[in-house]
């Protein structure tokens, strides 16, 4: 019981900056824009594919998330802005995965799709993951 309860310890203070983390750059992105400048997003790759995260609403969820469960972000490609960015046309929407949101293309072709988190963590097939 000891050694479980020193995991836990341990895992707080990790939980704890991971917080401090999204807050402090949703609030650094909220400050950003000007009426010039559409929002940025945070460019990532999870396996293969490549996803645009809103981190302002990032750091809402993480603040009040309580469940066992997490992205596994393989590779952090920074900010976007959606004005560099050029939107496809998106495919209808899927009703198996409403967390997938607009299409962009990158200079280089690279195809983003924007990914809700609040729809994602509200999915039973994420929060069922591991169970």
């Amino acid at each position: 019981m000891r050694v479980l309860a020193e995991n836990m310890e341990a895992a707080d203070p990790q939980q704890r900056r991971l917080r401090e983390f999204a807050a402090a750059l949703a609030e650094k992105l909220r400050a950003t824009p000007s009426a010039d400048q559409a929002p940025a997003r945070l460019a990532v790759r999870i396996g293969e594919d490549r996803y645009l995260l809103d981190m302002a609403v990032a750091g809402e969820i993480v603040a009040v998330l309580n469940v066992n469960a997490g992205l596994l972000i393989t590779r952090a490609f920074g900010l976007r802005n959606l004005k560099d960015l050029r939107a496809l046309d998106s495919p209808p929407a899927d009703a198996a995965m409403p967390w997938l949101g607009r299409r962009f293309a990158e200079a280089d072709g690279s195809v983003l799709a924007e990914l809700d988190l609040a729809r994602l963590v509200a999915s039973e097939l994420f929060t069922a993951i591991g169970v």
